[in-house]
């Protein structure tokens, strides 16, 4: 019984005596100094932005509209950069136990000095069907001299003078635009080749593109700047009278 007894109180002494070493505010302490190190921060680049144009570029760029940010971190004091100097800014001092920070953002534009108008071709097609005779507004045929079915009250008048105003549109917007232009009934064909738009050069039709004609008989004629003709709702041969094969 004794020897059990010194046992036990042998134990129960150690026991107390790590508890005390485990607890000790003092041991913990000093396990959570750390040792000193000296300050490292990586290379400058508030003054590059990479990819803009070069390193060495600080206001330039061949992205327009672009924007580039950088955080660069400082372990030695810092001065203003010359052109970015402003009343009331002056140099960072740092202490022994302090970093410097520096956020900067590049951004870009592009001013446009002059452009370049990319012409076009243009694929204009002309109903030539017998229906063109007839009224705008009803299926009467226009192509008396006066009156509510007076030729100028038809739809190959009304037609033409579209056709010549569009024209005149795509000849005036750019020079190195070109229209073809293509007739389609029954049959079909070409009035104008790829080309540049060809304008009347005299007459009462100066300065216009296409007009319009009407004869005695009442036959309306479309004449083009370029001398082709064309007798509305017959065919370009035979004269046969023309329907919409479409």
């Amino acid at each position: 019984m004794v020897i059990k007894k010194a046992l036990a109180g042998t134990v129960a002494a150690a026991l107390a005596l790590v508890g005390i070493v485990a607890l000790s505010p003092a041991a913990q302490a000093a396990a959570l100094i750390p040792t000193p190190v000296s300050k490292v921060a990586d290379p400058e680049t508030y003054h590059e932005f990479p990819g803009s144009q070069g390193s060495s570029v600080h206001a330039t760029s061949n992205n327009p509209g672009r924007i580039w940010t950088d955080k660069t971190t400082f372990d030695h004091d810092v001065q203003v950069p010359a052109d970015m100097e402003q009343a009331g800014i002056g140099p960072m001092d740092l202490d022994s136990d302090e970093m410097g920070v520096a956020l900067s953002a590049l951004g870009s534009t592009r001013h446009i000095r002059a452009e370049e108008q990319v012409p076009i071709d243009v694929s204009m097609v002309i109903d030539n069907s017998y229906s063109m005779i007839q009224c705008t507004g009803s299926t009467a045929n226009c192509n008396g001299a006066s009156g509510p079915t007076d030729w100028q009250n038809s739809r190959a008048y009304a037609m033409v003078q579209a056709l010549d105003v569009a024209i005149g549109i795509i000849a005036d917007d750019n020079a190195e635009n070109r229209i073809a232009i293509t007739q389609f009934g029954t049959n079909a064909g070409v009035l104008q080749a790829l080309g540049a738009p060809v304008s009347f050069a005299s007459g009462a039709n100066a300065g216009h593109y296409v007009a319009i004609s009407r004869a005695g008989n009442g036959a309306m004629t479309i004449t083009l700047g370029n001398g082709q003709t064309l007798v509305v709702g017959t065919g370009t041969t035979g004269g046969a009278a023309q329907s919409t094969n479409i």
